[in-house]
């Protein structure tokens, strides 16, 4: 008989204004989500940042930043970037820009706990321009897996 094993509990990053590297950038299309109790269906941008800060195994903390893909003054994207990169982009800029060339580029990232039930999690509330020098360390990056399957299983690959 093979069980199914319990959800991991994950060592969170420390609240904190933390040092990382985004070591990589994806698109989930068609992500359903409420919003103000009403029903959406949006297309995602997920940033993947990994710390310089190590958990209690010595393994950099990796974190998640999912934002709506748009460049609308009003979306959050274009916000995130600007402050990012420590300078407001245009609607043209945001418009022809790559977001996969920020993989490989240094930040700050404020990361603030939320609970919501009996969970807590780690949260990037604000990104900043990096201060020091840091290269992604054992990371594999989705689109460098086969079939573009998600080695962090966060989606089942069928």
């Amino acid at each position: 008989m093979i069980k199914i094993k319990p959800a991991p509990q994950w060592e969170l990053p420390p609240a904190d204004l933390l040092d990382a590297v985004c070591v990589d950038v994806f698109e989930k299309k068609d992500v359903k989500s409420t919003y103000n109790g009403k029903e959406r269906v949006r297309d995602v941008i997920t940033f993947v940042f990994q710390t310089a800060d190590v958990d209690s195994e010595g393994a950099r903390y990796k974190v998640y930043l999912d934002l709506t893909n748009s460049s609308h003054e009003k979306a959050v994207l274009p916000k995130v970037l600007s402050s990012w990169r420590g300078k407001t982009l245009s609607s043209e800029e945001m418009e022809t820009l790559d977001v996969e060339s920020f993989v490989g580029k240094t930040a700050r990232i404020l990361i603030v706990h939320n609970t919501k039930g009996d969970r807590t999690y780690a949260n990037i509330s604000n990104v900043l321009p990096g201060k020091i020098d840091l290269k992604p360390l054992d990371y594999i990056r989705r689109v460098d897996t086969s079939k573009g399957d998600d080695p962090h299983g966060s989606e089942v690959p069928f």
